[in-house]
């Protein structure tokens, strides 16, 4: 946290995470596997004078990361498979205000 000259403060946070990969069936393949990856997200918050509101610009995916959160493969019955992709980057604003 750091004070700004008038009392407020700014608060910057980022997160860097990994998580492993798996198999989304019993059958090991490349066609069911979900593959590892790493995720940074990051967030930058103002707090007025009297902490009675908060500002947030918030990221989440900040280095828009492809990936799969789940696949399903039918390859061997259908002859395709499919799977789940991550949100893209995403920017929001939080704003706030406590009583």
């Amino acid at each position: 946290e750091a004070l700004l000259p008038w009392g407020a403060s700014l608060t910057p946070r980022f997160d860097f995470n990994f998580r492993g990969g798996y198999n989304t069936n019993a059958v090991f393949a490349a066609s069911n596997r979900v593959y590892g990856y790493h995720l940074g997200n990051a967030r930058l918050t103002y707090k007025t004078t009297d902490s009675k509101w908060l500002v947030s610009l918030i990221g989440s995916n900040v280095f828009d990361k492809r990936y799969f959160l789940s696949n399903f493969d039918l390859l061997s019955s259908f002859g395709w498979s499919y799977g789940q992709l991550a949100p893209p980057r995403e920017l929001s604003i939080q704003l706030e205000r406590k009583f």
